[in-house]
This record gives structure tokens, sequence and C-alpha cells, in this order.
């Protein structure tokens, strides 16, 4: 029940507790809102709208182009939130994306200074896009197995008696709703869950991107692979 904790705090706690409490969750939340869309309308401004040639922002309008992001990323946020009820597991799929697509250029920016910012970008843009088309493909029915024989859901329910009970008289038996287990199957559908394997897949794709594209400008050094963003 999703809504267990408030009807904890309104219905059995004492009055101030549960309102101080709820007041504390609704500060906090409110908090992390904010600077979330904060970060997000800033980023689009300084970092990608200033990219654009003709339109990107200025050191003029940078603050008045930040402040017009706010409104789409709130409503996306909204729209987020509504749509999926889930804030404790969107928060963790949210950091795992930008694990998946930030770890291997911050690590190559320190580590590996050869690395050029094409294939930052696209290792970048690669494991995070993957990231979150395994999110929505991969099985996940939170049983946490990914196969065996033994593994097997509970069927769906059959109505009837069941099939060792004896129906007296036995003309009565035909209209007794008595299971048979020779015509009536009990299909049990064998469970998945792949939980984990998007986390590990996207940073190697990422990582690939990255050494496919500095081995490619390495000997091709002529070629821009990203040559319609200004650089």
């Amino acid at each position: 029940n999703r809504t267990a904790l408030f009807q904890l705090l309104w219905l059995h706690a004492p009055k101030a507790l549960g309102a101080w409490t709820m007041v504390a969750i609704v500060t906090a939340s409110m908090s992390t809102a904010d600077g979330a869309i904060l970060a997000t309308s800033c980023v689009m401004a300084h970092n990608i709208w200033r990219k654009v040639p003709r339109w990107g922002t200025s050191e003029e309008n940078l603050l008045w182009v930040a402040r017009i992001f706010h409104v789409p990323m709130t409503l996306t946020a909204c729209f987020i939130a509504a749509w999926a009820y889930n804030p404790a597991y969107l928060l963790v799929v949210a950091f795992d994306i930008v694990l998946a697509g930030c770890l291997v250029p911050l690590l190559a920016a320190v580590y590996y200074p050869r690395g050029s910012p094409n294939a930052g970008l696209l290792s970048c843009l690669g494991g995070s896009i993957l990231r979150l088309i395994l999110e929505f493909t991969l099985p996940k029915d939170g049983s946490l197995v990914i196969a065996g024989k033994y593994a097997f859901l509970y069927g769906s329910g059959l109505p009837g008696l069941p099939s060792f009970m004896t129906i007296t008289p036995e003309s009565a038996a035909a209209d007794a709703g008595v299971w048979n287990p020779d015509t009536e199957v009990c299909d049990q559908p064998p469970m998945k869950d792949w939980t984990g394997l998007d986390s590990l897949v996207s940073p190697a794709f990422s990582l690939f991107l990255f050494v496919s594209v500095s081995v490619f400008e390495r000997y091709w050094p002529g070629i821009d692979i990203l040559f319609f963003i200004p650089k």
C-alpha cells in the first residue's frame, strides 16, 4: 500500500508527531524537487541551448533562458510523478542512468586525456539511452530469479472444489464443480527477473563506444563524426 505511511501518521500516530512528520516529508520533497528542477534548467540553458547557433543563449539572456526552461522541466517532473508514483525506485533509476552514461567519460577525462569530446559525448548518450531502454524491455517480475526449472510462478486460480473431494451421490459429481486435473490445466509461467543486468551492460556499452570512437578518430583524424554539433 503506497499510502501506508500517511495512514499510519494520520490515523495511528499522535497528532503532533504525525503532523510534524508530514511537514518534514513535504519540506524535504520540495527542497529536492526545486533543486533538481533548477539544476536541469541551468544545464539546458548553459550546456545545451547555449550551443545552438544564432538562437543560442549569451551572457545577457542566460538567466532568462534558464528561467524559461523551468516551465517544461516542472511539467516533465509532474508528468513523471503522476505516471509512475514510486519516488524511491525512480531515484535509484535516475542515479543508475547517470552512472551508466557518465562513469566512462568522467574516468577517461581524468586517466585518459587523449580521449576526444566526440567519444565522451557519444559514450555518455549511448550508455544512458541503453540503460533507459533496458529498464522497460528486460523482464522484471520482482522475484530476483533469472531462470531455472524450479522457478515457476503460481498459476491463475481455477474455480471449483479440490480434486480429492468425494461427492455423494456420484450422479451430482458432474455439477459439483470438482477440479479435473486432466482437462483443466493450471499454467505456471517461469519466473524471469533480470534486475541488475541493465546496470552492468550499459557502462560496458558506454566503454565500447568510447574506445571505438577514439580509435576511429585516431586513424581517420579528418572525419568529424558529430559534424552537425558546433564546436
